[in-house]
């Protein structure tokens, strides 16, 4: 028996000595959500972890700017005469051209240190205030599903938050950049940058785009019809191969995939590309439709006021600022 106790204690031992079982990272646990009885699901790898804890932290951060919004509207109203001076509402929905999440170098959801909505609502302090429901990497087909729509929808019915005068959007960018840019290019052969994009497949995601504001279009008719949309057209980068926060590049790698290294041609091709998109936003673009494309194509210094391959640095995000600033100052004159 004391033999058989002893072997026992070995093997113990042994097994102790075995490396331990790797646990989940705090990354994992935080992303596991209890599943619904009697259904079995599958571990969640890293990156999938990741994103859904991304995810749930831009939900509360939403969350905690609505609830800003709404307590200082509040604060308005019981404010003697605040409520003459007339500040425009203006409820801004985006990618990161309104939510860039730059903070030395690492990305963090609800934290917004640069972007057009933190310059414009700087330009235009005591005269508007901002609701901005932008998370960076969001596509327009994404901000028009019916998860983010409904956020849209709940903004515009709550009272609480008082009446919109405009909807700012920036969309569409992230449907037609980054690895699946690759899809519009035809290879390249020799021909010329005018025959590098495959103009059916790229007219096929410009639709989808097309859809997009158009259902923004169709709920801002059926939720706020005195709200005028301001449209973000973006602006034209040089191809850097430069990315940020462990994100990108967005154009590049296509680029070089399908065999088109010239800089000037790369230059060309995505102008070319963005301008294409800007005039497929543009075709909602009327008077009668309460409907402004902002001309920010031809702001930036393509060779000093870009950060990275599709962002602007802080000074270029403020010029584009201002390019909102003034189409809403021909809109409501006076006010801003």
């Amino acid at each position: 028996m004391a033999k058989k106790r002893a072997s026992k204690k070995k093997v113990a031992k042994r097994v102790s000595k075995k490396a331990p079982a790797r646990r989940p990272s705090r990354v994992m646990k935080a992303a596991a959500a209890s599943p619904p009885h009697g259904v079995v699901e599958k571990p969640l790898n890293k990156m999938e972890a990741a994103r859904r804890v991304l995810a749930r932290r831009a939900d509360d951060a939403r969350a905690e700017r609505v609830a800003a919004f709404r307590d200082e509207s509040r604060r308005e109203r019981r404010a003697i005469g605040l409520d003459a001076k007339g500040r425009l509402r203006l409820l801004a929905e985006g990618d990161s051209w309104f939510d860039y999440p730059a903070r030395g170098g690492v990305a963090l959801p609800g934290v917004i240190d640069e972007g057009v909505i933190p310059e414009l609502q700087s330009m235009l302090s005591g005269k508007a205030r901002i609701l901005n429901l932008a998370h960076y990497g969001d596509e327009i087909r994404g901000m028009m599903s019916c998860g983010q729509q409904e956020r849209l929808r709940e903004a515009l019915v709550d009272r609480s938050l008082g009446t919109f005068d405009a909807i700012l959007i920036s969309g569409g960018g992230n449907d037609i950049a980054g690895d699946q840019f690759s899809l519009w290019l035809n290879k390249f052969e020799g021909q010329s940058w005018q025959q590098a994009m495959h103009n059916t497949r790229f007219e096929n995601v410009l639709d989808i785009v097309r859809i997009g504001f158009e259902e923004l279009v169709a709920l801002r008719n059926e939720l706020a019809p005195q709200a005028w949309i301001f449209a973000n057209a973006y602006d034209l980068p040089r191809v850097s191969g430069r990315g940020v926060c462990g994100q990108g590049p967005w154009l590049k790698p296509s680029l070089e995939f399908r065999g088109w290294k010239n800089p000037d041609d790369q230059f060309n091709i995505v102008s070319d590309m963005l301008r294409r998109f800007r005039d497929a936003v543009a075709s909602f673009a009327s008077t009668g439709n309460r409907f402004v494309v902002v001309e920010t194509q031809g702001t930036l210094d393509p060779d000093t006021e870009w950060a990275n391959e599709i962002h602007p640095t802080k000074a270029g995000f403020r010029k584009v600022a201002g390019r909102f600033r003034d189409a809403l100052a021909q809109v409501f004159p006076g006010k801003v």
